[in-house]
């Protein structure tokens, strides 16, 4: 019954389909790349979140507990793919001299360099002799319908967290990589 219904009226309903199925499929296109992208940056977001919260729980540090964070990032973020070459971290001790000026005291990297870091966004977050641990993020990735035309999104977040347990945590059995002069930190106080 339908099938002579469509063929009785000329074509006309096979011509307004052809016309609505387009916008049809890249309306369904849309809600589906929104939603990736929304929950890709919900999961990112969460990562760097969780990263700096628990390295900021200890009073020392390694550089390979900070590359199993790094390395944790593909359990965390389980929507999108994580591969080296798309997530990048650093891990930065900042240290606050008499004057209130920053000092960067370590740093750490894991993927592909972020480039320098500007402390004066550091400058007031914490009192002289106490440090911040600064979380620098970076994560591109690309959707299955944006591969296609080789775009790519980049999200990037910096997050600060003071020591829970101590005034600034130690990297690799030392407060600061060497060549860095914080005089006015007091061990144990």
């Amino acid at each position: 019954m339908m099938w002579r219904r469509f063929k009785s009226d000329g074509g006309t309903a096979a011509v307004e389909f052809a016309l609505i199925a387009p916008i049809c499929v890249l309306l369904v296109s849309g809600v589906f790349e929104f939603t990736y992208r929304f929950k890709v940056a919900d999961e990112f977001e969460r990562y760097a979140f969780q990263a700096g919260d628990y390295l900021s729980r200890e009073d020392a540090l390694t550089s390979s507990e900070i590359a199993l964070v790094y390395d944790m990032a593909s359990e965390m973020m389980r929507t999108a793919e994580v591969t080296p070459d798309m997530l990048d971290l650093s891990v930065t001790s900042v240290g606050y001299e008499e004057d209130g000026a920053p000092l960067l005291l370590w740093r750490r990297q894991h993927g592909a360099s972020l480039g320098e870091i500007d402390l004066s966004d550091a400058l007031g977050l914490e009192k002289p002799s106490r440090s911040v641990l600064r979380i620098d993020a970076e994560f591109t990735f690309a959707s299955s319908f944006t591969k296609r035309f080789g775009q790519t999104t980049t999200l990037r977040r910096t997050l600060y967290f003071v020591p829970r347990v101590t005034r600034a945590i130690s990297i690799d059995g030392e407060i600061h990589d060497s060549g860095v002069t914080w005089t006015f930190y007091d061990v144990g106080a």
